[in-house]
């Protein structure tokens, strides 16, 4: 009778359990081979994802530092402005009260002035009536 690996001496056969056994630790080592590539490839995928991790990481605390200093830069600003906008007022409230004053010294001025011409009328009046009485006296 014939083996069932074919050979015809059953000392010399191995049988189809030993072909069946080669086969499948042959599948399995291939198999776990194929996984372990699988493995190592995910293992990259994951070391590449934790290498983008950091440094999206790191891009975040850069703008977020950056967003600090715009923020401060802000409320310099603002604070520089309000500043300004008391300045503003300040300035405009003494303008006012000078504006005021600056009529007032107008209207003093336009008083003196009047006063002042009608002493000038008022002198040459005088200083002609002055004129006739010394002419008057000499005659």
């Amino acid at each position: 009778f014939q083996a069932e690996d074919g050979i015809r001496d059953f000392c010399l056969s191995r049988g189809l359990g030993d072909v069946y056994k080669r086969q499948v630790s042959t599948q399995s080592t291939w198999e776990k081979d194929k996984k372990a590539i699988q493995v190592q490839a995910q293992e990259a995928v994951v070391e590449q994802l934790r290498k983008q991790t950091k440094e999206k990481d790191a891009n975040i605390s850069k703008l977020t530092a950056m967003l600090k200093d715009g923020e401060n830069r802000i409320k310099a600003l603002q604070k520089s402005y309000e500043k300004a906008i008391r300045e503003k007022d300040v300035f405009g409230t003494e303008l006012i009260r000078r504006n005021d004053e600056l009529t007032l010294l107008c209207e003093k001025i336009k008083i003196l002035q009047s006063t002042l011409a009608k002493a000038e009328i008022d002198f040459k009046d005088k200083e002609s009536e002055l004129r006739l009485l010394k002419t008057k006296i000499v005659d």
